[in-house]
Order: C-alpha cells, then sequence, then structure tokens
C-alpha cells in the first residue's frame, strides 16, 4: 500500500507496446523506432538480417532490446533478462538499418549481492554511491556495520566550523550550520553516524523555526554535535545530554524555569516535562515489548503519566541556565536559588523526596524514564521507521526492544547495538519482503536530496556548501535541517494518511509532508537540480553516465543499482527509454540531456521514492 500510494501521487506516463498481427500493418512502433511485424525469430531461434538493427526480444508489453549486426540468438541469456518469465517469447527487428548504434556495451545483469549492498546503503547511509556499492559487495552486513560503528566522527565539527565562519570566514546566521550539515552529509565517510544522528534529531527536535534560538547557529551546531557523539552511545547519557542542552533549555523553556511560589501562585513550566516523557522517553501509553498497546480490564490503553506526574517532573527541570556566558557546548548548570527542593511524584510511582538538591533529583528522574519498560518498545520502533519500514512487525519491534533491555554483556540502552540489531535483522536484510505491498519506507525530500548530492559526487565550485532555505513547499524540498514547524518534528511517527494505509491499520509518516503542493515543488527542484546542480553552484559529476548515454539500457541499469538497489520495473524502464529514445545521438549535447532525463525521472519514479 505504500508502494500504490506513492504511485498514485508520483506516476509516470507508461504506453502499452504489443505488436500487431502481420495482416494488420507491414510494421509497428515500439520503443520510438518502427519493428517488422513478422517476427525475425522465434524464442530460442536465431534471427538474421543484413546490416545493425535494434531486436526487441519478449511478448505482450514486457520486452528488452539489444543492437546486434548480421543476427543474433533469440534467447534470455544473449538479452540478459527474461522479459516475461513462463511465456512464449519471440524476437523482431528494427525495419531498416539503423545508422548510429550505440557503442557502449551493453550491461551484465544486476548481482544479488550488488542489490543487496546497494539496499544496506540506502538503508544506512544518505544514499549509495557506485563505489560503496562495489566494496559493500564483497562484504558482509555485519562487517560493513561494524566498519561504520568503529569509525571516529568527522571533523571538524559543526561548532567548529560554526565558529570559523565556514571555510571563507564569512558565513552568518543558520546558514553557517547548515553548510557543515550538508558538507557532512554529502561527503563524511562516518556515513551510519551521520544517518542516526539524523534520526536522533527527527526524536529529540530542536528548531530554529519560530523559536529563541532562530538565529543562534552556535546552538543548533552545538545540539547536533552532541547528538552525534552520543549516537552510538548509551540512551541513559544521550537523556541527560538533550535534558541539560542550552539549545533544548531555550528551545522547550526550562533554561532558567524558576521553582513554585506559593504566595504569587507561581508554578514551573511544564513544557519540557511533558515533552520528555511524551517523546523522548516513554510515550503516552503503556506498552508491551513488542510496542503493542497495554489495555486494562475494559479494553482501554493505560496512560503512562497525568497531571501530578508532569507536575512532579517540571519541578525536577527548575534552577538550570547556562553554564557560563552563551556556552552553547556547555551543559546547563544548576542554580540553587531558583530550583525546588519540594516533594516530586513522578512516572512508576516514583517520589523524589523534599530536600533533594537538583542535580540529585535529575538523576532520579532521568534514571526511572530510562529504565522505563516502555523506553526500548517506544523508541526501536520509531528508529526502525526512520531507517527500514514504515509498518514493523511487533516480531520485529520485540527483538530490537530486546537489544535495547540488554546489549548480550547486560548492558541497557547501547543504541550502537540497537541500530546495529535494526539493519542486521531479517527483516530489513531479506529480499523476501520486498514483495509485500506494506513493506518500505518513503523517502523523505532531504534523504532524497542527499542521495543525489552523493551519488552523483555534487561539490561546490568554491567549496562552500551553501545550501539553504530548503524548507519552501513550492520550490524547494519542503523540508530543511533544524527547521520542523515545532517538537513533534516534520512528521509524527504513527501518521497515517487518509484512504487505503488509514483504513488498512497501518502507517506512513513521511506521507504528512507529502501532497499536491510538496510533489509539485519537489519535481520542480529536482528537475532543475538535476540539470544544472543546485543554485547553479554546486554540481553534480555526470561524466561517468555520459559515457554510457547513447545505451539507454546500460545507463538506466547504472542508477537503477545506485539509486533504487535494483528495483526498478520493467514499466518505468520502458517509459525512462522512450523519453531517452526521443534524443537521437546525434543531437548536439544529447548526451548530457539522456543523462539529466534519466536522473530526473528515476528521482521522481515510484520505485525511488519508496525506499524498499
Amino acid at each position: 500500500m505504500l508502494r500504490g500510494a506513492a504511485g498514485a501521487l508520483l506516476t509516470l506516463a507508461t504506453t502499452v507496446f504489443s505488436p500487431p498481427a502481420a495482416a494488420q500493418s507491414t510494421t509497428f512502433v515500439l520503443d520510438g523506432l518502427s519493428y517488422t511485424s513478422t517476427a525475425c525469430s522465434a524464442e530460442w531461434g536465431r534471427c538474421n538480417f543484413t546490416g545493425t538493427r535494434r531486436v526487441a526480444y519478449g511478448v505482450g508489453t514486457q520486452w528488452v532490446f539489444r543492437y546486434a549486426t548480421g543476427g543474433l540468438d533469440c534467447n534470455s541469456p544473449v538479452f540478459g533478462k527474461d522479459p516475461s518469465f513462463g511465456k512464449k517469447k519471440a524476437c523482431y527487428a528494427t525495419a531498416s538499418t539503423l545508422l548510429i548504434p550505440p557503442t557502449s556495451p551493453y550491461p551484465a545483469p544486476l548481482t544479488t549481492a550488488q542489490k543487496q549492498a546497494a539496499r544496506l546503503l540506502n538503508q544506512a547511509t544518505w544514499g549509495a554511491t557506485a563505489t560503496e556499492i562495489t566494496r559493500v559487495s564483497a562484504m558482509t552486513p555485519t562487517a560493513w556495520v561494524d566498519e561504520q560503528l568503529a569509525k571516529p566522527r568527522t571533523t571538524p565539527s559543526h561548532f567548529d566550523y560554526v565558529a570559523m565562519k565556514g571555510p571563507l570566514g564569512t558565513s552568518d546566521f543558520i546558514n553557517a550550520f547548515m553548510e557543515s550539515f550538508w558538507s557532512q552529509a554529502a561527503t563524511g565517510p562516518d556515513q551510519l553516524r551521520q544517518r542516526m544522528t539524523f534520526a536522533l534529531s527527527e526524536i529529540f527536535v530542536t528548531s530554529a523555526a519560530n523559536s529563541a534560538i532562530e538565529t543562534q547557529p552556535a546552538a543548533h551546531a552545538a545540539y547536533h554535535d552532541l547528538l552525534a557523539r552520543n549516537a552510538f552511545g548509551n540512551y541513559r547519557q544521550l537523556l541527560e545530554d538533550v535534558s541539560l542542552s542550552p539549545a533544548m533549555g531555550k528551545y522547550l523553556s526550562h533554561m532558567g524555569n524558576q521553582k513554585e511560589d506559593t504566595a504569587t501562585g507561581r508554578l514551573p513550566d511544564e513544557n519540557y516535562a511533558r515533552e520528555v516523557m511524551q517523546l523522548f522517553s516513554i510515550g503516552l501509553w503503556m506498552l508491551n515489548q513488542d510496542g503493542s498497546r497495554q489495555l486494562d480490564a475494559t479494553g482501554n490503553p493505560i496512560p503512562t503519566y497525568g497531571i501530578p506526574e508532569v507536575m512532579g517532573m517540571a519541578k525536577v527541570f527548575t534552577g538550570w541556565t547556562f553554564n557560563g556566558v552563551q556556552a552553547w557546548d556547555a551543559p546547563m548548570m544548576n542554580n540553587p536559588a531558583i530550583t525546588s527542593t519540594s516533594q516530586k511524584n513522578i512516572v512508576n510511582g516514583v517520589v523524589i523526596p523534599a530536600g533533594t538538591g537538583g542535580p540529585a533529583s535529575l538523576k532520579i528522574a532521568l534514571d526511572t524514564l530510562a529504565n522505563h519498560p516502555n523506553v526500548a518498545p517506544f523508541l526501536s520502533e520509531q528508529l526502525i521507521k526512520r531507517f527500514v519500514t514504515s509498518n514493523p512487525s511487533r516480531a520485529y519491534v520485540g527483538r530490537i526492544a530486546a537489544v535495547w533491555a540488554n546489549n548480550g554483556k547486560g548492558v541497557r540502552g547501547d543504541l550502537g547495538a540497537v541500530i546495529k540489531a535494526i539493519l542486521l535483522d531479517t527483516e530489513a536484510r531479506s529480499d523476501a519482503n520486498l514483495a509485500s505491498p506494506t513493506y518500505g519506507k518513503l523517502r523523505e525530500p532531504m534523504l532524497r536530496f542527499g542521495h543525489w548530492l552523493r551519488a552523483f559526487n555534487a561539490r561546490p565550485t568554491d567549496g562552500v556548501w551553501t545550501i539553504w532555505n530548503l524548507e519552501d513547499p513550492v520550490s524547494s524540498l519542503g523540508q530543511n535541517p533544524q527547521r520542523s514547524p515545532s517538537v513533534f518534528n516534520f512528521f509524527r511517527p504513527d501518521y497515517a494518511p487518509p484512504g487505503p494505509i488509514l483504513a488498512a491499520g497501518l502507517t506512513a509518516p513521511e506521507f504528512q509532508i507529502t501532497h499536491e503542493t510538496t510533489l509539485t515543488g519537489y519535481t520542480n527542484f529536482m528537475s532543475w537540480a538535476a540539470e544544472r546542480g543546485f543554485a547553479s553552484k554546486i554540481l553534480p559529476n555526470y561524466a561517468p553516465y555520459e559515457a554510457i548515454a547513447d545505451n539507454a539500457e546500460t545507463l538506466l541499469s547504472r542508477l537503477n543499482i545506485e539509486l533504487m538497489a535494483g528495483q526498478m520495473t520493467d514499466s518505468t524502464r520502458q517509459t525512462i527509454t522512450n523519453v531517452m529514445n526521443t534524443l537521437p545521438v546525434t543531437l548536439t549535447n544529447a548526451r548530457k540531456l539522456r543523462v539529466w532525463q534519466a536522473v530526473f525521472l528515476v528521482m521522481t519514479c515510484p520505485e525511488y521514492v519508496v525506499q524498499r
């Protein structure tokens, strides 16, 4: 259903080709060229002709093509694939000799190892590249994940980049962080850490949009560094670092939060107290370890907390202030003068006694949250959705929650072990899941753009990654780093669009920002980027693709493996081939035009937009 919904929104026009009977016409048009209506050979025979011609092999609407001189055998091994398994096929030759056949060799069939490597890379990085697919094809998934877990963080850090105001020393405001973000996403060797950091930023959200840190690039840079530092660390430490982050303190207003005052009726701000429970740790409802909701005796879901627990947690988050003069890269410090020391009733029936100071109260509260049984299934399922599929099975969630509870060495909350388990799980690696219409996830626009940067080795002409202002849904991506509209991210993890997905009880989070406006915006954005680069300044290297652009099959085979892990359907391949063949290679700049069109059409087709 994910694939079907995406196809309804992003559909390439297709033409059905079927050779007419010989009595109806002496020729027919197939894939832009005229063919004789009488087969030159049945399957397993020999197709003979004079000169160089293109030969179609198949039946009905399913065809593959080869160029040949003088003739060729009519069978699947010769053409490199079986276009219609189980059906009797035939070969048809073009009606006339072709003067300029492709000089590029036809592609070898994609191997299982290539497809599996590309699929892993598309799940776990900002996008597969030709070089990495070749390298990872020779490795086991376990070896690649272990290699990534051991890689150090990319340098310089975002904070250092912002402090330097970029490589030219001229980047100000939020733009400096944006430059560093895209530079690391596109070129960082620690790709799994980059993707894990991005996933965490969509769960533990801070934002520049309509907030107290809108014009503070150092705040966003320091916060992103915090997430990167903890990406493979322990959840308990991550939760503490997030809670004491000045960026989070400003964003969710618990920086400078004052204790209650009975004389004036003042109560502590409850903003962060709510979100640290609802979004960052235990969620709203009690869960079983497979992520399903627990129900009470009357069949209703059981809340994880109520108003008394919110008020108790709000007292915990009083007294925290800047550690230094706007030291965005240092944790907040506690000011006892404004810290509540009254009794605090928090979740799971835990009571923090009166007289307990700020740091001690914080430790008790965060220990309680981190050890709550909900944390493992609640956050495990969200991470699965960010990397693999929007609708993991209950068993998949349960297996990852078990690793969260115990990494095999008695450690709870080992995020490195958790992401490893997510990526190596049979539900992530088995090709059998590709046949399920409910498997996979919609790629969010930022990931599509990041993949374009990586796949085509795009680089800035002046060394500065000036990628700013992507949130316009009409002319751009409708999504931008650190610019989500609220703490609830760009989309909710449990969002389901109205229609078949909602009716089936499934979720498709990214569809919350996928509608007529953003689809048009993305299509326009990719049309421009595919041809001219981003802002005509960050330019792709299409040279390897232009070298083979005279052969549509060869070019599409390469784009198929690099962009969609070999999952291009025959109908999409045929449609894009038809478009490419409207541009004869004799035209000036035909190779460039063919590549631009192919890249654009592949990156807007359903099989690409839905990652499987």
